[in-house]
C-alpha cells in the first residue's frame, strides 16, 4: 500500500478501463471504508482524482466506485491500503524571566509545531534535569507553566511533548534557568536616640527579602 503522514495531501487517481476505445463518461467516488472522500468526473482519458489532506494516522482501506454511463456498467476497484503515519513534531521552550531571583515566579512556555502545517494537541511535561516540575495542556499548539519553587543555582529545563493520535512525541533542547539569590534590604534602629553617656542602647537590625 501507499504511505503518507498526517496532514499531507494524498491524491487518489481513478482510471476506468474498457475492452475497446469508446469514450467513457460518468463519475467516480473514492471511499475510505464506507465514508466518501469525494466524487470526481472522468476526463477524456477516463481518469479523475480526489485529493484529501485530513486522513487520520491509521491504515485506511480505499476503494473507488465508478457510477457507470449509458454504455458501460458501474464497477468497483480492488481495495488499496493507505497507511498514514503520525506527523513529526518540533518542541521549543522559552523561560521568562531569565535569570530570576529566589522565590520569583518563572514561566515556562512550550510551543509544538506539527509537520504539514498541523496543530498538535495533548500535554507537555517540564523537567528540571531528571525531576519533573509540572505539566500543561496545549491550546493552539502552546501552553505555559509557572513556578516560584526553583532553588538558587542553575537548572536545565526541558519540555517534553507526549504526542497525540496524529502527532509523534518530541522534546525541546535543555534551556538553563539561572536563579540568583533574592535581594534584601536592611534597616537599623536604635532603642535610645539620642542617648546619654553610660546609657544602655540596643541596636536592632531587620533584614527583609525583596518582593519578587
Amino acid at each position: 500500500g501507499a504511505t503518507s503522514s498526517y496532514g499531507a495531501a494524498v491524491t487518489f487517481t481513478v482510471t476506468v478501463t474498457t475492452g475497446d476505445l469508446s469514450i467513457v463518461t460518468g463519475t467516480a467516488t473514492v471511499y475510505d471504508g464506507t465514508v466518501s472522500l469525494g466524487t470526481c468526473t472522468l476526463d477524456a482519458a477516463a481518469s479523475c482524482f480526489v485529493t484529501r489532506s485530513d486522513l487520520t494516522a491509521a491504515t485506511h482501506v480505499i476503494t473507488a466506485v465508478y457510477s457507470g454511463d449509458p454504455t458501460y456498467a458501474a464497477s468497483t476497484s480492488d481495495p488499496i491500503s493507505q497507511v498514514v503515519s503520525r506527523a513529526s513534531t518540533s518542541t521549543t521552550l522559552t523561560l521568562s524571566p531569565n535569570p530570576s531571583s529566589f522565590t520569583q515566579s518563572v514561566t515556562f512556555t512550550a510551543r509544538v509545531t506539527g509537520a504539514n502545517g498541523t496543530t498538535p494537541t495533548g500535554t507537555i511535561s517540564f523537567s528540571d534535569g531528571t525531576t519533573g516540575v509540572g505539566t500543561c495542556t496545549l491550546a493552539s499548539g502552546q501552553c505555559t507553566f509557572s513556578t516560584s519553587a526553583l532553588t538558587v543555582g542553575t537548572h536545565p529545563i526541558t519540555a517534553r511533548y507526549a504526542g497525540d493520535a496524529n502527532h509523534a512525541s518530541s522534546a525541546s533542547s535543555a534551556s538553563t534557568q539561572t536563579v540568583n539569590n533574592a535581594s534584601t534590604s536592611t534597616a537599623l534602629v536604635s532603642s535610645l536616640n539620642p542617648a546619654t553617656y553610660g546609657s544602655s542602647v540596643t541596636f536592632t537590625a531587620t533584614v527583609t527579602p525583596a518582593v519578587a
